[in-house]
């Protein structure tokens, strides 16, 4: 009965065409658009990196020899394209129930039993492909996790394998939306706050140009920030603000917008594997060529040695005595940050009502007086 495995349409490249031809949705990382594909031919690449900078250039005597120009110091990085292989068996019996025996529409039958195995490994993969594009915007790509605790196993450290230190945690003091008559007060706060990010992060950006800042952030952190007065002021001035941006978000998250920062609720998590701490935010510019980088590897098998990679691959193999066959999907992926100094974590902590910019109660005596006046 399985004679029919033997059928072009269930070769490895009519395979391997039908799961990339999915419409599959990676996650909120993969809907952000952020990362150029590069396909390789080889399991192993360099990432060659080049430090912009200018620099001015000295006076000299008229006449004097000029000085040399400084040129930007080179350096490549090796980086190994992991590799990601999911089965999944057909037994006989399980085409055998939906079809009727000696029908003509044998193949389509069980092309219906192949594509639904398909969907589901194609699912696993997208799972795993969010949650390494995910590290790519922390700087550590995890690319193997203890499945009881969630504990990283085996890691790809963008700041190790570029040899720079990573950005401090920073801590963004933020609480909701204030004591009485703090609303001032915080609402500055909140501007200073991003006004400082954007400097820290154009100071590591080759140029300083980058479109906008996006953050990733857990379910505390972003109803601390959604909740802040003067992130809430553009949505209460007007009536159609809040349904304005509940239609701009992506399906399934929350999202708001404030000055050239945009924030993202993440809401992602495979068992005991937390995708985003609750109170941190995880910033990246937008905007930056060739910033993030996806690579692809060929597959491990005869007919894919040597030959540019495609994002996913299946194949199929008869078992003993013909019970059926293993499917298997892979895909050879690494998506990195070239750049790892522009990404920052911020840690949002519960700041007292009480401290104002110059500490102790000064936010509250500096309210005080304006209620005063």
């Amino acid at each position: 009965m399985l004679e029919v495995f033997a059928n072009p349409a269930f070769q490895v490249w009519s395979l391997t065409t039908s799961i990339n031809n999915r419409p599959f949705i990676p996650g909120l990382i993969g809907q952000l658009g952020l990362f150029s594909p590069r396909f390789l031919a080889t399991t192993m690449t360099w990432v060659e990196t080049r430090g912009h900078r200018l620099a001015l250039v000295p006076e000299r005597a008229r006449g004097a020899p000029p000085p040399p120009d400084v040129h930007d110091r080179r350096a490549a990085v090796a980086f190994g394209i992991p590799h990601f292989p999911i089965r999944s068996t057909v037994m006989a019996d399980s085409v055998q129930n939906v079809r009727a025996f000696g029908s003509e529409n044998e193949l389509e039958a069980v092309q219906s039993v192949v594509d639904e195995h398909e969907a589901s490994l194609g699912e696993r993969l997208d799972l795993t492909q969010e949650y390494l594009r995910l590290g790519a915007v922390k700087g550590v790509i995890v690319t193997e996790a203890d499945r009881e605790t969630g504990a990283p196993m085996t890691v790809v450290d963008t700041f190790d394998q570029f040899h720079v230190a990573r950005q401090p945690v920073i801590e963004w003091p933020i609480i909701g939306a204030g004591a009485a008559g703090m609303d001032a007060f915080w609402s500055g706060q909140l501007t200073g706050l991003i006004m400082s990010l954007g400097r820290l992060m154009a100071d590591s950006i080759s140029g300083g140009m980058y479109q906008r800042i996006h953050g990733i952030a857990g379910s505390v952190a972003y109803d601390a920030f959604a909740m802040h007065p003067e992130a809430r002021a553009p949505y209460l001035a007007t009536e159609s603000g809040p349904l304005t941006r509940g239609m701009l978000a992506p399906a399934g998250a929350n999202r708001l917008s404030f000055r050239d920062l945009t924030i993202d609720e993440y809401r992602g998590r495979d068992g005991n594997i937390l995708f985003v701490e609750p109170d941190e935010i995880h910033f990246f510019p937008v905007g930056v060529p060739g910033l993030f980088l996806e690579l692809y590897a060929p597959a491990d098998y005869m007919d894919a040695v040597n030959r540019l990679a495609l994002m996913r691959y299946s194949k199929m193999w008869p078992l003993d005595w013909d019970k059926g066959v293993e499917i298997e999907a892979q895909m050879n992926v690494l998506p990195i940050c070239t750049a790892p100094r522009t990404l920052f974590t911020v840690k949002v902590t519960q700041a007292p009502a009480s401290a104002g910019p110059g500490g102790g109660n000064g936010g509250a005596e500096a309210a005080a007086a304006r209620r005063r006046a």
